[in-house]
């Protein structure tokens, strides 16, 4: 770690000293108003409702009302704003204005920490590059950009970004200590120390503990009793020296680790076999193996998931450190250096579906011919055991992630001895390295009796069972090494022609480069070896396994490079409004999916154009307030879509059916954007914020499957919305200070009212083959194509400085109505079923903070 830091300020030092001359003239600076909302979304200080860009921001403070401590949280409050958190909170990734992420592909949405962006994860890994537990703590803000901001932000961020500001070292000698307690035995602790150890070097410390129960209970006995649940520990030191009057240097060291049991979903919906005539639906009893779990579990209770993995868990752990050296070269010149080197190590076990088949003496399964099911008498050993489909899981000796990243910025920031031109250049490196191979191996419909048969892939294929002739199981030994390296310059400028008219203009270039290898390996099994036995083939045909995964191992790259820019026009007519108009081209880079399906390792870039026009208005007159609108138009093309490449074809080789990134698809996305905020009158507040989005897949051109796969499945609908982004998000806000003495303290009420409209996860071509639902069984339009629509009401009681005292305490409660509703989607009906995720029920809890 010291070697590490000690690189990190050599570089800074380095590049800052070589950087630029000094310029002698002296220019009259502005100062910041503190009463405004300042941000640095274009990597400089300014006030909010100067910024020609869609941002929302929250402070701690707003952060802490809420008890918003993950990324999923932080999604419910920003309007345009999701998270996907399928695979747990803990492996999140972000989606802005409908600009998803698919598996495995970069990030539409970059997080910056400190001014760096975050260490990337592997794309082996089924996680984004989001915010992890632990860091929405001690922050002076949390800045969503909205819209492309590949001229100053860079690196992807074609959706948009998330800036995580934390809280500088200051010149006091201050901190706090905060507990909390709540239901589901949540407790957490907070611990802040700032301390000026001289009057030009100061440090900042802090630790944030959390652990709570989970809120899902499993009904299997097998595995964790819960789901849902949060345990994490961060650490953060952060220091500021100045080196000098004008050089300072600006440290900030992270670490988090976190371990839960993961997440876990629902079978919501279970349907007729493929074979079984329509007309059926009414003349005969569920015989598909879902319909069964749903009637199992009907009396269960709602918060209720099944599990078969007996291991089951997550974990990850994040550091980062990021050195910053910023030189007043002058007046009118100012050069930072920005290093950051930081770690993702991820694991996980998870049951990906919660489909779950007991074993009794006797077992109902789909039949091709009528009556459409038939019941076999299970082996005696077998007994008591149960099967499942589809779990991911760390292979032996190695993690589900396990990566590196190393980023350098040299920054010029300045303006004119006029102040009519005010421009910023820089030079981006970014290398990303594997530490080690990472992946996963999965299983299905296999029976194992010991997380050693897992292991060694040695569990029984549930053909032993139900009699069939061929193996039933699938077993997948996916893992390899992904190296990025990501190289770009840029620059943008504003020109004032007047007081209130003036030009914004960037332009960046990047240069992306993508390499790696995989060793992708399926076990088939047969009765002749007694169902439990493997032989172990490579997925590309033309690679025969002897002895060892290398044996299978397969090398690719892929490079791609654009420009990027954006051109804005902003008008102030008077004072406190702006008008503003641009255009942006925002682009995604090209790059590699080592676990793909044969011969689809690699896809190329994406890009979009987007047209914005908004303004922001501020008012302090009888009415304290703003509003800020924003209004967008967005042109995909060579979109990255996920289809699945499937052999069909009996005649050997047989290539194992997968996923694959393909550019195929073209689409738009227009929307509008408002946050107000209004002060009618002494004590009282009410914000509000809204987002409408209508997205469309205008074209989806198939690929035509090569290399011995004959059928391209699970393709987009042309025609149909986008998935994972809801069409509407409406929060309201409101707070009353109660008109109290200064010695009883300030005393404040709170209510939220949360609106999250419906979400397109995929069209569903087995809806009229639906048997059962834990919805309306009886409703034949359901169509689990979309989530419904819901809505959650949250309430706060805050009093501070209690009795004129340095303790303050507060009671929150989310989802006050307890609201049941699922927030993600995990499959269609093509298998027989749907699952989904159960979204946070209703918490509440109490903190206690001392500051001093």
């Amino acid at each position: 770690m010291t070697r590490i830091l000690s690189r990190l300020l050599t570089t800074s030092i380095l590049a800052v000293g070589i950087a630029a001359p000094a310029m002698a003239q002296e220019a009259p600076s502005r100062s910041i108003d503190t009463g405004d909302i300042v941000v640095t979304a274009r990597r400089v200080e300014e006030r909010l409702q100067d910024v020609p860009i869609s941002i929302t921001v929250f402070n701690q403070e707003q952060l802490d009302k809420q008890n918003v401590f993950s990324t999923k949280d932080l999604a419910n409050y920003a309007p345009s704003l999701t998270a996907n958190t399928r695979y747990g909170s803990d492996f999140a990734s972000f989606a802005i204005r409908g600009f998803t992420q698919e598996a495995r592909t970069t990030t539409s949405v970059g997080v910056y920490f400190a001014d760096a962006v975050v260490p990337r994860s592997s794309p082996l890994a089924a996680a984004g590059d989001g915010a992890g537990p632990g860091t929405l703590f001690d922050l002076q803000n949390v800045q969503v950009l909205k819209g492309p901001q590949g001229t100053l932000q860079g690196r992807n961020t074609t959706g948009g970004a998330v800036l995580l500001v934390p809280k500088r070292p200051t010149g006091r000698f201050e901190g706090y200590v905060e507990g909390s307690i709540g239901n589901y035995d949540m407790r957490r602790i907070q611990a802040v120390l700032n301390v000026p150890v001289s009057n030009s070097f100061r440090v900042r410390m802090g630790v944030d503990r959390q652990t709570h129960d989970g809120f899902l209970r499993n009904i299997t006995g097998i595995g964790p009793n819960d789901f849902g649940d949060v345990d994490y520990t961060a650490l953060r030191f952060s220091a500021v020296a100045d080196l000098a009057p004008n050089l300072e240097n600006y440290t900030v060291i992270s670490y988090t680790q976190s371990k839960t049991n993961g997440s876990a979903s629902k079978v919501t919906d279970c349907y007729l076999s493929g074979s079984a005539p329509i007309g059926t639906l009414n003349t005969r009893g569920p015989n598909e193996l879902g319909c069964q779990q749903l009637n199992r579990e009907k009396n269960a209770g709602d918060l209720t998931v099944t599990n078969w993995l007996p291991w089951a868990y997550q974990k990850t752990k994040t550091w980062q450190a990021v050195n910053t050296l910023k030189w007043q070269a002058s007046d009118y010149l100012t050069i930072k250096n920005i290093n950051s080197y930081g770690q993702v190590v991820q694991d996980q076990a998870q049951d990906l579906f919660g489909y779950f088949v007991p074993l009794g003496t006797t077992l109902k399964l789909p039949s091709s011919t009528a009556p459409y099911s038939t019941t076999v008498n299970v082996p005696p050993q077998y007994v008591g055991s149960a099967y499942g489909i589809d779990t991911s899981i760390s292979p032996p000796g190695l993690h589900s992630g396990n990566q590196e990243t190393f980023t350098q910025e040299l920054q010029f920031q300045g303006t004119t001895p006029s102040g009519k031109l005010k421009y910023q250049a820089g030079l981006y490196y970014e290398r990303s390295a594997p530490l080690s191979s990472a992946g996963s191996q999965s299983m299905a419909g296999v029976i194992c009796a010991n997380q050693q048969q897992w292991a060694t892939f040695s569990c029984t294929d549930a053909s032993a069972v139900t009699g069939a002739a061929t193996a039933t199981g699938a077993r997948a030994y996916n893992v390899g090494k992904v190296n990025y390296r990501n190289m770009a310059v840029y620059g943008q400028a504003t020109y004032n022609f007047t007081e209130k008219l003036s030009l914004d203009a960037g332009l960046r270039y990047t240069w992306d480069k993508s390499w790696g290898e995989s060793q992708t390996l399926t076990a088939a099994y047969s009765a002749a070896t007694g169902w439990n036995t493997p032989r172990f083939i490579c997925n590309n045909p033309n690679l025969i396994y002897m002895n060892s995964v290398a044996d299978c191992t397969e090398n690719y790259s892929q490079s791609s490079n654009a420009p990027t820019w954006m051109i804005g026009l902003n008008y102030k007519p008077i004072e406190d409004v702006l008008l503003y108009a641009k255009y942006a081209r925002g682009y995604r880079q090209g790059s590699i999916s080592p676990i793909a399906a044969v011969g689809y390792k690699t896809y190329q870039p994406e890009h979009v154009d987007v047209y914005e026009a908004g303004f922001k208005a501020s008012y302090n007159g009888a009415f304290k307030g703003y509003l800020n609108v924003s209004g967008f138009y967005n042109n995909f093309r060579d979109m990255q879509l996920q289809v699945s490449f499937v052999d069909t074809d009996p005649a050997p080789p047989s290539l194992p059916s997968g996923p694959a990134i393909v550019n195929a698809g073209k689409a738009r996305i227009y929307g509008l954007e408002a946050e107000a905020m209004i002060q009618p009158f002494a004590g009282f507040t009410l914000q509000a914020s809204y987002a409408y989005l209508n997205t469309k897949l205008l074209q989806f051109t198939q690929p035509i499957p090569t290399g011995g796969y004959n059928l391209v499945s699970s393709t987009p609908l042309q025609g149909s919305r986008l998935p994972f982004t809801p069409d509407q998000k409406l929060t309201v806000s409101a707070t009353y200070v109660l008109p109290l003495e200064d010695k009883i303290g300030r005393v404040s009420l709170g209510a939220t009212y949360i609106y999250t409209g419906t979400i397109y996860y995929g069209t569903d071509s087995s809806i009229a083959r639906r048997v059962a639902s834990i919805f309306d069984p009886s409703n034949g339009n359901y169509d689990t194509s979309y989530s419904p629509a819901y809505s959650l009401v949250n309430f706060n009681v805050g009093w501070q400085k209690i009795m004129d005292s340095s303790l303050d305490a507060q009671f929150f409660i989310t989802n006050a109505f307890d609201k049941r509703y699922f927030d993600a989607r995990s499959l269609s009906g093509s298998r027989g079923f749907t699952s989904r995720y159960y979204g946070e029920p209703q918490t509440y809890g109490v903190r206690l903070k001392y500051s001093f």
